[in-house]
């Protein structure tokens, strides 16, 4: 009966090993927002190792739409696959968070190499003793429950960088295409002065006007070539930084192509204040909560002491008898009862409420602020291009043929000039400005403004070239 004891006690002590964790499981990732729904995404392997990118991510040479540049950068910009990999790390973490306290493994040997009786080894003894920390309080589960909604936040973590690379594509894709518009305006400048600077010389060879004239006719013409070459150094950085969002150092295409001049009703703010509780930078919150109060719950959990547990042989070298050993140790908590760690998750729960609360304020004031700033560009746009463009542009034609009869001086025609140019820049600024402001708007509320404005929350259509 004796002998049968070892094992069962072996396999008492042993039996907290039970249960063993799987493999990592791919279900860190929450659900996407609309915005950019339909967008493949590069996602890590479960499996640790070299990683290539899909062939389709290969960047296009000539014009790329904002399509081509969002599906670039959704599967090869380096930010978000850093962000992907934290989905992995927590994932391994919550696995890790599983397992069970390693098994101790004593082995000690006593009574030999002495004087007397103690001499040699006769009188040895010999012990082996395996013990298993065994954990109470449902420490295990409540500590998977913590690596559980650690991993789920880690996956709101990721969608909040995935709207955020959207926007930061689309801002910048508009600034390449408002440039571009820029460096074409630059052109039609010179292209004005140019023509001006043929008509001051014309009427200066007659002798109509003072060769003054043609001086300041010179000037502006190379004032505007000055301007030309500045945009078309912009329009290179702009591109650079375009493509840096899929991690190209070096942009193979060559430009883009979109709609600059293409403008949307703005829909009413309160629409789209019902719809920023779908943002992730909000939606998080009620993830960063269960986080806290799983908090709350392992650090009541650690103030319960665990027990170990122990089981062994003992072999007595005088008697050459042999015996088992049983141990059972269990600490006081007389003085630590993990007080201080259970008063501070509580606090944490009660400031993430707050914290929660003023994230929803700021969220909406940000919003108020981007929606007016987006109304107003697109009031200014509208007017640039309805009124003052087409006045602009009938005075310098009139001012122009004007001074060719001789009936008005060149200051008139330069100041013409002046004012038709800096409408067709300040139109355009006002344009980028806007679909700048649609941009980040989309990217509060979690979707494209035409689907908040037509109250299509839940199904919103996927980006198109715009």
């Amino acid at each position: 009966m004796a002998k049968r004891g070892l094992p069962l006690l072996l396999c008492i002590t042993l039996l907290p090993l039970g249960g063993c964790i799987a493999d990592i499981a791919d279900d860190g990732w929450q659900p996407r927002r609309p915005l950019g729904k339909d967008y493949a995404t590069f996602r890590p392997p479960v499996e640790p190792g070299a990683t290539t990118q899909p062939a389709e991510a290969d960047e296009p040479a000539g014009a790329i739409t904002l399509r081509q540049a969002l599906t670039l950068a959704m599967l090869r910009s380096p930010d978000l696959a850093s962000v992907a990999w934290g989905v992995r790390i927590a994932e391994a973490e919550q696995l890790q968070a599983g397992a069970v306290p390693k098994p101790e493994l004593e082995t000690e040997v006593e009574g030999f190499g002495g004087t007397g009786e103690k001499a040699g080894t006769d009188s040895a003894e010999a012990s082996v003793k395996l013990s298993q920390l065994v954990e109470l309080g449902n420490k295990r589960r409540k500590r998977v429950a913590l690596a559980a909604a650690e991993r789920k936040l880690a996956g709101w973590d990721y969608e909040t960088a995935r709207v955020a690379v959207l926007t930061e594509v689309a801002t910048r894709f508009i600034d390449v295409l408002a440039i571009q518009e820029k460096v074409d305006l630059a052109r039609e400048n010179l292209a004005l002065v140019t023509q001006t600077q043929a008509a001051v010389a014309k009427r200066v060879d007659a002798g109509k006007v003072r060769p003054s004239e043609s001086t300041s006719a010179d000037v502006a013409v190379a004032m505007s070539d000055i301007q030309l070459k500045r945009t078309t150094r912009q329009l290179l950085a702009a591109r650079a930084a375009l493509a840096a969002t899929w991690g190209s150092a070096t942009p193979r295409f060559e430009s883009v192509t979109g709609q600059l001049r293409d403008m949307q009703p703005v829909p009413p703010l309160v629409k789209l204040a019902e719809l920023l509780d779908q943002g992730a930078d909000l939606a998080r919150w009620d993830q960063e909560l269960t986080r806290l109060r799983a908090a709350v719950d392992l650090a009541k959990a650690d103030g319960v002491p665990n027990l170990t547990v122990g089981a062994g042989y003992k072999y007595l070298g005088e008697s050459s008898d042999q015996a088992f050993i049983v141990s059972l140790g269990i600490p006081l908590p007389l003085f630590d009862r993990n007080q201080g760690g259970i008063s501070k998750a509580r606090f944490a729960v009660a400031k993430a409420k707050f914290d929660r609360s003023a994230a929803a304020v700021k969220a909406h004031a940000a919003l108020a602020q981007a929606y007016q700033q987006l109304a107003a560009t697109h009031g200014e746009a509208a007017a640039l291009r309805d009124v003052v463009l087409p006045g602009a542009k009938t005075a310098f034609d009139t001012s122009l043929r004007l001074f060719e009869q001789g009936k008005t001086t060149y200051l008139t025609v330069l100041d013409a000039q002046k004012t038709l140019t800096e409408a067709r820049g300040q139109y355009l600024d006002s344009l980028s400005a806007y679909h700048r402001g649609v941009a980040e708007i989309e990217g509060m509320i979690g979707q494209r403004l035409p689907s908040a404005a037509d109250g299509d929350h839940a199904h919103a259509k996927p980006d198109d070239e715009k």
